[in-house]
């Protein structure tokens, strides 16, 4: 998925939230439910929680939301109703379902190819699981990056039919150090929009609870990346600069610092139209379609360091998000009450609720024990959360 947490381990349309106040019933009353897992530092198998939400209505907080988990799909029906089985009896709510990744979507597509070639609409399928396991199945989408492994990008692929989407760095080369072989396509074009908007739109047309926004960001690399010709043009419209002839200088004045304020642009720009076509998709079918967002603590004590470009406090203050699942995944219990402190302080005051994302079992490095990390958070003022991913979330619990 997503694990890199800082540089330095190197590496419009809107849509007024008052009116869609207003249209989700304000006469909502939640339940609370219960927390997953108990107050206590033992993780509990079995819970009593009251009927689902489903989908989200009203005002929403974390207690209605609940906890959620990231699952990359295996496509067979009885796995899929046995993840979902367990979810339901460890107390979980929602599950980020991986729909588009690699530039393929779970179900058969006019715009995009198909994961699977068994002509499937497993997108459709996981949201019946779901519902019989009273799971609410939100859409979770790689954004910007839609191939991994640049020896391997052949026709066929998105960015191999369509070279002039993708992102590049000042030299047009690729990474030297970093996300070497990831792939992204530029926030700046506007056939990259455009296509995300038909993604929404497909992805809206399924009985989804939500769409979980990831990658929404420039690649965590050495040399920094932005560099795409329609990036530096409009920059070049807008500014009179070529950001091919900047370097790296953090003064608040700098032309470099404008160069970082247009990238970060580029990408909230994109949440933006993503959040309200999502919303407007919602009203058209008669029901909310939550929109939430996956990100990287600790972003602004690195601003202009930082390559990702991912300004997330805008969305927050500006309340683009309905929830946040922030990846709060560093490898250390005193780096988590940091990246929470962070988040819980950023999100105060705000209409974006925080579901803290937590990464459990080992990774590029081993994280603190689940229960370690439950007992912080609940400190910390957090009723609930969600893990990355489902795979080691059932091996924590199922070896207490």
């Amino acid at each position: 998925m997503r694990m890199h947490s800082s540089t330095s381990s190197i590496l419009r349309f809107s849509f007024p939230f008052v009116a869609l106040f207003f249209l989700f019933g304000l006469s909502y009353t939640p339940t609370r439910a219960q927390d997953h897992p108990s107050s206590n530092s033992q993780i509990t198998h079995e819970e009593t929680t009251p009927a689902l939400a489903f989908p989200l209505t009203g005002p929403l907080s974390a207690e209605i939301i609940g906890n959620g988990v990231w699952w990359r799909p295996t496509f067979d029906e009885e796995v899929a109703e046995s993840v979902m089985s367990k979810l339901e009896k460890w107390g979980f709510k929602n599950i980020f379902v991986e729909s588009f990744w690699s530039g393929q979507t779970i179900f058969p597509s006019p715009n995009f190819p198909a994961k699977t070639s068994d002509g499937k609409d497993w997108l459709q399928i996981f949201c019946e699981i779901g519902a019989r396991h009273n799971l609410r199945v939100h859409a979770w989408i790689h954004t910007f990056f839609w191939h991994y492994g640049r020896d391997k990008i052949t026709s066929g692929t998105l960015v191999g039919d369509h070279p002039e989407w993708v992102e590049v760095s000042r030299s047009g080369g690729p990474p030297e150090k970093g996300e070497k072989d990831y792939v992204f396509v530029s926030p700046a074009h506007p056939e990259v929009r455009r296509m995300l908007g038909k993604l929404i739109d497909e992805l809206c047309q399924r009985p989804i609870a939500g769409v979980n926004i990831d990658y929404i960001r420039f690649p965590l690399a050495e040399p920094d990346f932005g560099y795409n010709p329609a990036a530096v043009e409009r920059f070049r419209n807008e500014t009179g600069l070529d950001a091919r002839s900047l370097t790296p200088d953090t003064r608040p004045d700098s032309n470099w610092m404008k160069w970082v304020a247009f990238r970060e642009k580029m990408v909230t720009e994109t949440v933006d139209e993503l959040a309200s076509r999502i919303r407007l998709r919602g009203i058209q079918h008669h029901r909310r379609i939550a929109v939430s967002a996956a990100f990287f603590p600790g972003y602004e004590k690195e601003r202009g360091r930082n390559p990702k470009f991912q300004n997330w406090v805008v969305w927050v203050k500006r309340g683009l998000l309905d929830f946040s699942t922030p990846m709060c995944y560093s490898p250390t219990i005193d780096g988590l009450r940091e990246e929470l402190q962070e988040v819980r302080s950023t999100h105060a005051g705000t209409a974006v609720v925080p579901i803290p994302g937590l990464a459990v079992g080992q990774f590029y490095s081993p994280h603190p024990p689940y229960t370690e990390q439950l007992k912080l958070v609940r400190e910390m003022g957090f009723s609930h959360h969600a893990v990355f991913k489902y795979e080691t979330l059932a091996q924590e619990i199922e070896k207490q």
